[in-house]
């Protein structure tokens, strides 16, 4: 699988090589980097919200399996799988919507750090065999999501029947 743009340059970022640019950019391609930053800020601000949202509404445990982070980290691979899959390949919108829900919303909703922390809680708070299988798991059935997201969004659209008139 190879998702274009994703990883070699940043959304808003002209291609090595690239010659084409935006009426009113600079040759450096700031304007755009600058509007990508926003949209990853304002994303940012959206996922961070819900991220939050899910700890209140089901907060974790100490010492027992984080499912909350857990259920957090799987959906976010799953929608990121689906949604560059979706705007990269399917719709191509333009550079606005992958830099503020891939990046910044679902960059921000996930959260590997947490993963870190609760993990080094499982261990101190003695309940290793949690401390082993939780990041084992978060990577496994992540990939997995992240997988199915992408397959999803490879499904062909419905088409209309249509009735030949010959």
């Amino acid at each position: 699988m190879q998702l274009h743009g994703t990883a070699t340059t940043w959304p808003g970022q002209p291609r090595k090589g690239s010659e084409s640019r935006q009426p009113g950019s600079s040759p450096s391609g700031r304007p755009r980097l600058a509007r990508s930053l926003m949209l990853v800020m304002l994303g940012g601000t959206i996922g961070t919200g819900l991220r939050i949202g899910f700890v209140m509404w089901f907060p974790n445990d100490p010492g027992r399996f984080p499912l909350t982070t857990f259920a957090e980290n799987i959906l976010g691979a799953f929608l990121l799988g689906f949604l560059a899959v979706l705007l990269i390949e399917r719709l191509r919108p333009g550079r606005t919507l992958h830099p503020l829900l891939c990046t910044g919303m679902l960059g921000s909703f996930t959260t590997f750090s947490n993963l870190s922390l609760e993990w080094a809680q499982l261990h101190e708070s003695g309940n290793h065999v949690l401390g082993l299988i939780y990041p084992i798991a978060s990577i496994i059935v992540g990939l997995i999501a992240a997988l199915l997201g992408v397959a999803l969004a490879r499904v062909p659209f419905p088409t209309r029947y249509r009735k030949d008139s010959t």
